[in-house]
């Protein structure tokens, strides 16, 4: 650092000092220049000269407080810590550079410190933003707070948890799905009795076969699958086709948002559950928590300490407690071993209020008043430095990561059973498929006659034309139809058909 760099420097310092020795009760140091000050004035290193020139600066400061952490933290008898009074001693460190003795002292009576007659300084007191007064003492705010959190216990298995919200999700929108089904079948039994007398291989006119062969060409096309198996052949069931195909189109379209929506409210409630009609706990003592519950609609129980607020959270008293941002880092830091796997369910930042400190002395109010004014961008840092160095805990509400995807991530525990378990059926089916062919094909004389008559059955519907397939003797080993049986039948139908031509024939000559 050069000549001019430091010259300027201690001009700059000194005018400063000349500004703060102007006014007796006004301090306008900068927070980040305290240490500089005593360093490059030495007046500023000798407490006497500071008490003698500065009123604002006494030896010793009397300030009554009561126990509300993380705004004042009452340790033990002589120490006392918190955000206001390590705000309290970095004003005089910059203000009176630490020649002011602060001697606290310890009164549970809110209304007892703030009725006190000639009051130096008390602490701490809540008010809304902007506020002057407080029963007609003088208000200083030291901190706002503006966001207020929703703590709760972590839930267990959250991914069989997401997932039976899932499927509880689909489960609801069986209203709409039946609508659909219903309608399904009335526009197969419809189309069936249009085209069934055009076209019966599709549609045959024996029932039940016709009219779900009809059902399943109406679902089909209702769901835009379309695979083409099933198709109306005449005029007037294609026009039926037609309106159908738009109306149902409609239908599915509404049963397939409604099932979206719903799966989409089961996740958001993970991540942000209502707060509706639940029972939250809030402290008696702050308005931010209980300001919070009330715009989301929630049952307020009001606690007197935090001690008692967060046995309810553990016992399940409460559902969720609510609480400014400060309060839940103390929270977490102090009673993490009291209620395990607490997490975040979400955050709301409302208009908020502040913490300060009330006072009798006018002198007090503008010293700090003017110290505020003169560091109000430097508030925040001296709040995070204070809350870094005694509370921070902020990995302890980082909200949990809940999406649809974590019931499909490697990581769940609902991932290995749901593979474990279609793995395994995976290979009982091939296995009783491959058990069934042999079992068919070995001891055919033990089918029952009920599935002998299915099979042919089914075998006369997919091949109407090879009269082979009627005389397999199922009873006599004659289950396996060969390519050679089915030309053979046809042979023997084409030479049928040649005789009787011939016959015809010879009756004419």
């Amino acid at each position: 650092m050069n000549s001019l760099t430091i010259t300027l420097q201690i001009i700059f310092l000194l005018q400063i000092f000349t500004e703060t020795s102007s006014s007796s009760f006004e301090c306008t140091n900068r927070f980040e220049y305290r240490h500089m000050l005593k360093s490059k004035v030495p007046q500023w290193g000798n407490c006497t000269y500071i008490v003698n020139h500065f009123p604002m600066c006494k030896p010793e400061v009397e300030v009554w407080y009561r126990h509300l952490p993380p705004y004042v933290d009452k340790q033990n008898e002589s120490q006392v810590h918190g955000l206001i009074p390590e705000m309290l001693r970095q004003v005089y460190e910059t203000c009176c550079m630490g020649c002011t003795k602060i001697n606290f002292k310890n009164s549970d009576d809110v209304i007892d410190i703030l009725f006190k007659p000639n009051l130096t300084l008390g602490m701490p007191f809540e008010s809304a933003l902007g506020s002057k007064k407080i029963s007609g003492k003088h208000y200083v705010n030291f901190l706002q707070s503006h966001n207020t959190v929703f703590l709760a216990r972590e839930m267990q298995n959250l991914s069989i948890e997401l997932s039976k919200n899932l499927f509880l999700s689909v489960i609801k929108t069986w209203p709409l799905l039946l609508i659909a089904f219903l309608m399904a079948v009335i526009a197969g039994c419809i189309v069936w009795f249009l085209d069934m007398w055009f076209n019966k291989d599709e549609f045959p006119s024996h029932f039940p076969r016709g009219p779900f062969e009809g059902f399943w060409w109406a679902f089909v096309s209702m769901t835009t699958v379309g695979y083409g198996d099933r198709a109306p052949k005449s005029i007037v069931a294609r026009f039926f086709a037609v309106i159908w195909i738009l109306f149902g189109i409609t239908i599915f379209s509404m049963y397939t948002a409604s099932l979206t929506t719903a799966l989409s409210k089961s996740v958001d409630d993970l991540i942000i559950p209502t707060m509706a009609g639940k029972k939250i706990g809030v402290l008696a003592t702050t308005a931010l928590g209980k300001s919070a519950a009330i715009m989301e609609g929630a049952d307020i129980i009001t606690f007197p300490t935090i001690e008692r607020l967060i046995d309810a959270l553990k016992h399940d008293d409460v559902e969720a407690i609510a609480m400014d941002e400060y309060l839940a880092e103390y929270m977490l830091t102090h009673f993490e071993s009291r209620v395990s796997k607490i997490r975040k369910h979400h955050g709301l930042q409302i208009d908020g209020n502040s913490y300060g400190v009330v006072t009798d002395d006018a002198g007090m109010k503008e010293m700090l008043d003017s110290f505020f004014q003169t560091n109000e961008d430097n508030r925040e840092t001296m709040i995070h430095e204070i809350m870094k160095e005694n509370y921070m805990k902020f990995s302890k509400l980082q909200k949990n990561k809940i999406d649809s995807q974590n019931i499909h991530s490697a990581d769940s525990p609902l991932f290995l059973i749901t593979v474990v378990t279609l793995v395994l059926v995976g290979i009982a089916t091939i296995v009783l498929g491959f058990f069934c062919k042999w079992f068919v094909k070995h001891h055919h004389q033990h089918v029952p006659d009920f599935i002998k008559s299915r099979m042919v059955y089914r075998k006369e519907m997919f091949n109407p034309d090879m009269e082979a397939l009627n005389k397999v003797d199922l009873d006599n080993n004659s289950i396996e139809t060969t390519t050679d049986s089915i030309e053979m039948g046809k042979l023997a139908k084409d030479v049928n058909d040649l005789k009787i031509q011939f016959d015809k024939l010879q009756k004419r000559r």
